[in-house]
C-alpha cells in the first residue's frame, strides 16, 4: 500500500517501482524491441531503453507449446516481437498529483459505499494512475446524470448523436483513431447572461471515453475550464484522419509534453520529471452527480458543486 503526502493543494504518491506487462499489438509484431520501445514508451530516450534492456530491467515472455521462454538482454537487440508476446518492464512509476479534497460519503451498508468524487480522480486505475484512484464502479447497468458549466447559452434542451472520436497521437495515424457512435441527451439548467455560461444536466445512453466533453464541444458550447476540448489541441472538431491535421495535432502534443517536463531527472531512475501541476486546472467543471438503476429502482444523488452557483 502507498504512502501518500499533501501539499500546495495536491494529494501526492512517492515514486515506486512496479513491474508492468504488455502483450505485444498487432502493429508491433515482426518489429525490434528497441524500436517499439523507442517510440511507444516515450518516457525514456533510445540509449536509455538500451541500457535498461541490458540491465535486465526489460525482458520478453514467450509461450513456445507448454513452455514459457524469456528473452532477455542482448537476445532482444536481434529477436524480433511475435504474436503472444509480453514486455515485462519493471517501472519506477511517478504518479501525477491529484486535487487534495475531502471525499464525502453519500451512503453506505454492507454491500453499496456511494461516494461523491471529487473532480479529477480517477475512479479505477488507468494509465499513469495506480493508487491515486477511487474504486470502480462495476455495475453496467448503473445509469449517471452529470452536470457541467458550459460556454454560451445552452438551449432549453438538445440530443446529440456525433460520433466519439479519440485521437492518440503516439498511435500513429492508422492506429491512433477510434471512432464510436455515442448519444448524450442535454437539459439546460440555468443560463448566467453575465458571465454567458450554462449550467447543464447531461445524460450520457453510451458509455464512450470523453463522450460527454466532445459532445458538448461539437455542438459549441465547451466545457469552460476543459483544457483538452475548449482551451487544448482539440478544442476544434476536425477531420483527424487528414494526414496534414494528425500531424499537426501530433506536433502540438509532443511540443505541450515538452512545455511540462522540468530540467531535473529522478535520481533513481534518470526518468525525467514534470512540473507540479496548477492544482484548478486539475478540476473540471463536469461532475457526476447522480447514479440510477431503473430496474432496481434505486438513486443515489449528491449535493451540487459550487461551480454551478452562477
Amino acid at each position: 500500500m502507498a504512502s501518500y503526502t499533501s501539499a500546495g493543494g495536491l494529494r501526492i504518491v512517492p515514486p515506486y517501482y512496479r513491474q508492468c506487462a504488455t502483450t505485444v499489438k498487432e502493429r508491433w509484431r515482426n518489429r525490434l524491441l528497441l524500436d517499439v520501445l523507442t517510440t511507444e514508451f516515450r518516457e525514456f530516450s533510445e540509449d536509455q531503453h538500451l541500457q535498461r534492456i541490458k540491465n535486465n530491467q526489460i525482458t520478453v515472455q514467450r509461450r513456445i507449446k507448454q513452455q514459457t521462454l524469456q528473452l532477455r538482454q542482448d537476445q532482444l537487440l536481434s529477436e524480433r516481437l511475435k504474436q503472444g508476446d509480453v514486455i515485462m518492464r519493471r517501472v519506477h512509476v511517478h504518479e501525477p498529483p491529484i486535487v487534495d479534497a475531502e471525499i464525502e460519503t453519500v451512503y453506505e451498508d454492507e454491500e453499496v459505499l456511494v461516494v461523491n468524487k471529487p473532480a479529477g480522480v480517477p475512479i479505477h486505475p488507468v494509465q499513469k494512475f495506480y493508487y491515486n484512484t477511487m474504486s470502480a464502479i462495476r455495475n453496467k447497468q448503473v445509469r449517471k446524470v452529470y452536470v457541467a458549466r458550459v460556454a454560451g447559452d445552452f438551449p432549453e434542451s438538445a440530443v446529440c448523436n456525433d460520433d466519439v472520436v479519440i485521437v492518440e497521437t503516439k498511435r500513429g495515424p492508422r492506429d491512433g483513431i477510434d471512432r464510436k457512435s455515442a448519444t448524450t441527451e442535454f437539459k439546460r439548467l440555468k443560463y448566467s447572461s453575465v458571465l454567458d455560461e450554462s449550467i447543464v444536466e447531461c445524460r450520457p445512453l453510451t458509455g464512450r471515453t470523453h463522450q460527454i466533453r466532445i459532445h458538448l464541444r461539437n455542438m459549441g458550447f465547451p466545457i469552460v475550464n476543459d483544457q483538452l476540448y475548449r482551451h487544448g489541441i482539440l478544442a476544434t472538431n476536425e477531420d483527424y484522419s487528414d494526414p496534414d491535421v494528425f500531424e499537426r495535432i501530433a506536433k502540438e502534443a509532443e511540443s505541450s509534453r515538452k512545455e511540462q517536463l522540468t530540467d531535473q531527472f529522478c535520481k533513481e531512475c534518470d526518468k525525467q520529471l514534470f512540473k507540479a501541476p496548477d492544482p484548478a486546472k486539475l478540476v473540471l467543471y463536469l461532475h457526476a452527480r447522480e447514479y440510477y438503476h431503473e430496474e432496481n429502482k434505486w438513486a443515489y444523488v449528491t449535493e451540487y458543486p459550487e461551480w454551478t452557483k452562477i
